[in-house]
């Protein structure tokens, strides 16, 4: 099935989106958490999804702790935003 087929199965397009964005977020804090085995992100998809955050597709981010200790804060993903071709909805 293709992104579009998704879409149009889903019916919205923003949510379709939230979700891509909380798969990508669990991939990243899940490893250190013991939940999965942990994966490589390639700089550009941290930065789309920092974009994203940003834009306020968060619907479906995990919430982030208010009590941070130093594992908190290697959980955190810090990339510079830069010019990136991003499609959006």
């Amino acid at each position: 099935m293709s992104l579009a087929d998704y879409i149009d199965s889903i019916g919205d397009a923003r949510l379709v989106i939230d979700m891509l964005a909380g798969a990508q977020q669990r991939l990243m804090i899940y490893p250190q958490q013991g939940f999965m085995v942990e994966q490589p992100v390639p700089e550009d998809v941290a930065v789309a999804f920092e974009r994203l955050r940003a834009a306020g597709f968060t619907s479906r981010l995990v919430a982030e702790r208010t009590r941070h200790s130093r594992q908190d804060e290697q959980l955190r993903v810090s990339v510079p935003l830069r010019s990136v071709n991003m499609v959006t909805p």
